[in-house]
């Protein structure tokens, strides 16, 4: 079973939704854009430390560590 969460319920008085498919494609319910498929990109970052002692420690190790790409297709 997938679960859905919703995103929005602003747009035209509607409550939109958004999922993951079986196939790893992200839909959004009810569907509003022209094109039938896209994709959104962006950068981060991973720290494997949940907590530091201080901003400079947090900043340092930010800046250390490498940046990652996420892409995610959104899928009618």
């Amino acid at each position: 079973m997938q679960r859905s969460l919703e995103i929005n319920h602003s747009i035209n008085n509607k409550t939109y939704w958004i999922r993951e498919k079986e196939n790893g494609t992200v839909q959004i319910d009810p569907w509003i854009f022209k094109n039938e498929q896209f994709s959104v990109t962006a950068e981060y970052k991973l720290l494997a430390q949940p907590s530091f002692g201080s901003n400079k420690e947090f900043e340092s190790l930010l800046n250390k560590s490498d940046v990652k790409i996420r892409e995610w297709v959104i899928a009618k």
